[in-house]
């Protein structure tokens, strides 16, 4: 059987903005607003799978092996 192939083609910005000033649904501040917003995934941490815990930091000062003690010791008391 054949693997099928597919391609994700992604318009550029101005592909993009073009189709909002064709559609005339937006004006165009508002639609360079759109995307300008959008731009704030760029500042994301990037994605990796692995099997690392990561916990956001509520507790100052704890290393990360210390935080994931803590959540260790919070599963287990829930198992009882």
């Amino acid at each position: 059987m054949k693997k099928k192939i597919q391609f994700w083609i992604f318009p550029t910005t101005d592909e993009v903005l073009q189709r909002f000033y064709d559609q005339v649904s937006y004006q165009n501040d508002i639609a360079e607003l759109a995307i300008e917003n959008t731009l704030i995934a760029d500042e994301w941490e990037g994605i990796s799978f692995d099997k690392e815990i990561k916990m956001i930091t509520l507790y100052e000062g704890e290393t990360h092996e210390q935080k994931v003690k803590r959540l260790h010791n919070l599963f287990n008391k829930k198992r009882g």
